[in-house]
């Protein structure tokens, strides 16, 4: 009789914790399709990188249960988001790096955050590299410029 209960608590919070993350920021009562759709992308794969979206003008996105967001919606505009980008290419560990932007936001497009670390054979033995970002329009397919304001 116990084991139907642990397993069902056990099933929802394995299916509660796997589920894409969204949250909303929308002072304006827009419908969702008036929103456009923020993401982070792991360009790397599981053992290369990872984004984390920590904020939108200021405002942590911290989910239920301090889950991490992956996904944000937003109002149309120029919004200022905080990510933290984990780069884990190399030998020696991995590096965590801030990274304030700003970009303008069309109603109804989907976008996609991208950083790269551009590593030579030398740099995989040290935290070094070139690190590029940029922002992916996928309703158009643009690659859009970011605006960079911070990293440490």
């Amino acid at each position: 009789m116990r084991i139907l209960p642990l397993s069902l608590i056990l099933v929802a919070l394995i299916t509660g914790c796997s589920g894409k993350s969204v949250r909303t920021f929308n002072d304006q009562g827009l419908d969702d399709q008036e929103l456009a759709t923020v993401s982070t992308y792991d360009e790397n794969g599981l053992f290369g990188s990872s984004i984390l979206l920590k904020s939108v003008d200021g405002e942590s996105v911290r989910g239920a249960f301090d889950k991490a967001v992956e996904t944000v919606k937003v109002t149309p505009g120029r919004h200022t988001y905080e990510v933290k980008f984990n780069d884990y290419g190399s030998l020696l560990g991995s590096v965590q790096i801030l990274i304030t932007f700003e970009f303008d936001a069309v109603a109804g497009h989907e976008y996609f955050v991208h950083i790269v670390v551009d590593k030579t054979v030398a740099q995989r033995f040290t935290f070094g590299g070139d690190l590029a970002g940029w922002i992916e329009d996928r309703t158009t397919g643009e690659k859009l410029s970011m605006i960079l304001l911070n990293t440490k």
